[in-house]
């Protein structure tokens, strides 16, 4: 999948952020200098496909304020997805009443408690009907603490129809296994459960990166 990075700045509140600890540098996103032409060249490649969009931060963060001219960023980009027939995927942890989610065909919020998902489906706005949560496992994680987050899901479950935990990444770039024989028989039955691994490539800017702890 083609997935675009920003940078508009991040409320830095997650306990956990594989782009805070291992040192990625995305520069800031704005709008006018954003490598506009190169993205159009890489989606004419991707026409017709899921493309995603997160962070460097987050690709929400301010989006209320438009302090980086975030608004301007993505009415061009929903302008240009729409040319080529691509659809997006949202990744964020941000929930605001401003962003038009449902132009998106997936938003896939990142959680660190289970609490977030009653603010999710106490929304007074549009969501698409494919909306994600995840989990990243953590040192703290137990297997009744993701049971519990299992529960908490299926119990307020209006608007949240997918559940899926992340493996964390360390601060020199390890991959982390807690919890990791029991998330892998719950794959694809009470969740999915994602291990690392660079599923993309990274639109930065204005160019293609392979593997994302290398964008430094």
């Amino acid at each position: 999948m083609l997935s675009i990075l920003t940078n508009f700045g991040c409320h830095w509140s997650c306990r956990y952020c594989v782009y805070r600890e291992n040192g990625i540098n995305i520069k800031i996103t704005d709008y006018r200098t954003f490598g506009w032409k190169e993205l159009e060249e890489e989606l004419k490649q991707h026409k017709g496909e899921l493309v995603s969009i997160s962070g460097g931060g987050d690709p929400l963060y301010d989006y209320n304020k438009d302090t980086h001219r975030s608004k301007m960023f993505y009415n061009k980009l929903f302008l240009l997805l729409e040319k080529y027939n691509c659809i997006l995927e949202l990744h964020t942890s941000i929930l605001i009443e401003e962003f038009p989610y449902d132009k998106c065909e997936r938003v896939v919020f990142h959680l660190t408690t289970p609490t977030q998902i009653g603010l999710i489906n106490n929304r007074l706005f549009e969501l698409p009907k494919l909306v994600r949560v995840v989990f990243v496992v953590q040192d703290y994680y137990t297997n009744k603490l993701i049971l519990q987050i299992v529960r908490y899901v299926n119990d307020n479950n209006n608007a949240v129809n997918e559940l899926s935990f992340r493996q964390m990444i360390g601060s020199n770039g390890e991959t982390k296994y807690y919890c990791h024989e029991f998330l892998k028989q719950g794959h694809m039955k009470l969740w999915y459960y994602i291990e690392q691994c660079d599923y993309n490539e990274y639109f930065v800017d204005d160019h293609i990166e392979r593997e994302y702890l290398k964008i430094k």
